[in-house]
């Protein structure tokens, strides 16, 4: 699977639209059959009715380096430190968009990552096997469109006509379609270009786009940076949008317990991430050079929790999956329930929030490898 390599770094946040997973530490209680089926059919498991499996040696992860506990797990070093006690080695990968990383979890190259509402849907219609298994965030206002600062463009009907930027299969292409249609027009009434986020960026800052679709830490950059206008936001259209964590369907089957690992450990950086708000900006701030106060924006608008996929967000599934196969984005139809299972997420939650018990193994200003923003 290629990886991919931006030379954009701003955009290298972005991709951070995706990913998160997880597992539980040898020191968590075991797993318990659920006492009711929950949403996802493959709940009430045991560990013991696992089929014979390898020996776990590494475990494959999408780095996503916006500002998400994944994030701080990642670069100060307690994802790996978590998984070395268990004698597993950890590896990471970042994709462009979530159908990338689908297809690294279809070709067996990646076993936990975090993807949009739109392309599990899709992925689950092609015979992908993938489980939802928790959610790690929620965009509202940090997903939006945007227009320039100058345009005309004022209400939603305006979009009739225009050139909208946006990267398909994400969250931002989501609030696109959810635009149009509070506005009575159709996909077809407007030009929809396909553009990842550092074309995006390029075709908007040269005004060869008239709106933009885009999600934070890009998007409030940009916003500081061209004094861009949000023409609509993820809240005002009554999109909230959730990060799922998504694993590998014969990953989670076969090394549930890793599964939950990575889920407490990310939960631990979250609680970090509350009682150290001041320090976790600052880290931040240090290793992608974004500005404190972008960054802290960031932060209020994308709060981060680890919890169940709600009800909501399975029926925003399910409305998905409908008008993905009306628009013939889909060619058969899709159970959202299927392919939803919380019961990781809600061991994990039965263990008592523990403390970051690693010590820091920062590796260096900018430990991802990737490009920091200049």
């Amino acid at each position: 699977m290629r990886r991919m390599k931006t030379t954009n770094p701003i955009l290298t946040l972005a991709l951070a639209v995706l990913l998160t997973a997880a597992a539980v530490t040898a020191g968590c209680a075991p797993r318990e059959a659920a006492t009711k089926p929950q949403a996802g059919g493959d709940t009430g498991r045991q560990q013991a009715d696992a089929p014979k499996r390898k020996e776990l040696k590494t475990v494959r992860f999408n780095y996503v380096s916006t500002y998400v506990p994944l994030m701080f797990s990642k670069n100060k070093g307690w994802m790996e430190q978590a998984f070395a006690k268990e004698g597993i080695k950890v590896e990471w990968s970042t994709f462009p968009t979530g159908a990338a990383s689908l297809e690294a979890i279809a070709g067996g190259h990646l076993d936990i990552g975090s993807i949009a509402p739109l392309p599990p849907i899709t992925a689950a219609a092609n015979g992908v096997d993938l489980k939802l298994v928790a959610t790690y965030g929620v965009f509202g206002k940090g997903n939006a469109l945007v227009v320039h600062k100058d345009s005309p463009i004022r209400t939603l009907e305006d979009l009739k006509g225009k050139k909208i930027g946006v990267a398909k299969g994400t969250m931002a292409y989501d609030l696109v379609l959810k635009a149009l249609g509070q506005a009575g027009l159709k996909p077809s009434d407007a030009q929809i270009i396909q553009l990842l986020p550092d074309e995006g960026q390029a075709a908007f800052e040269s005004k060869n786009v008239d709106v933009w679709g885009i999600w934070d830490p890009i998007l409030t950059t940009v916003s500081v940076k061209t004094d861009a206008r949000a023409l609509t936001d993820g809240e005002k259209l009554g999109l909230p949008t959730p990060n799922f964590v998504m694993a590998s369907g014969k990953f989670a089957k076969e090394y549930p317990e890793y599964v939950e690992l990575f889920l407490k450990v990310n939960r631990q950086a979250a609680e970090w991430m509350r009682d150290h708000p001041e320090e976790a900006i600052d880290y931040f701030s240090g290793v992608t050079k974004v500005d404190k106060e972008v960054v802290r924006r960031i932060a209020a608008n994308n709060p981060v929790v680890y919890e169940p996929i709600t009800d909501r967000f399975v029926e925003l599934e399910k409305q998905i999956a409908k008008t993905a196969l009306a628009d013939g984005t889909i060619k058969k139809e899709v159970d959202p329930v299927k392919i939803v299972d919380n019961s990781f997420i809600e061991n994990v939650m039965k263990q008592p929030l523990e403390k970051i018990e690693y010590g820091d193994a920062d590796p260096g200003p900018n430990p991802s490898g990737l490009p920091t923003l200049k």
